[in-house]
């Protein structure tokens, strides 16, 4: 079964925002595995380096860290900011907002 979770979901509440999805699969390794995380960088033509993952549990920052994604924690998801500060992400974010204030002080 391809990508079970992501139709529901994103049919629902986040239809269009996205030009790349992959979500679970039978035919790929599950996460904190970067296979899944590599196939969305390749269909986006975007090299790991660049990308920004986005996390909110220690499975995601090891996703994350083992694509080479810049790492960013989110503070308002399952974990705690001190657990995800254990993996020592690029960024701990307070506020959806606050990535903007992150972009512009670190890229141009």
């Amino acid at each position: 079964k391809e990508d079970f979770n992501i139709p529901p979901m994103t049919d629902r509440h986040l239809k269009g925002m996205f030009q790349v999805l992959v979500g679970t699969s039978d035919s790929r390794p599950h996460k904190p595995d970067p296979t899944g995380a590599f196939e969305a960088a390749k269909l986006l033509g975007v090299e790991p380096k660049d990308l920004f993952y986005f996390g909110d549990t220690e499975t995601d920052m090891l996703t994350s860290i083992n694509a080479g994604f810049v790492n960013v924690a989110v503070a308002w998801g399952f974990r705690s900011v001190e657990t995800l500060g254990k993996y020592n992400p690029d960024v701990i974010l307070e506020h959806p907002l606050d990535f903007l204030v992150f972009l512009d002080e670190n890229y141009e």
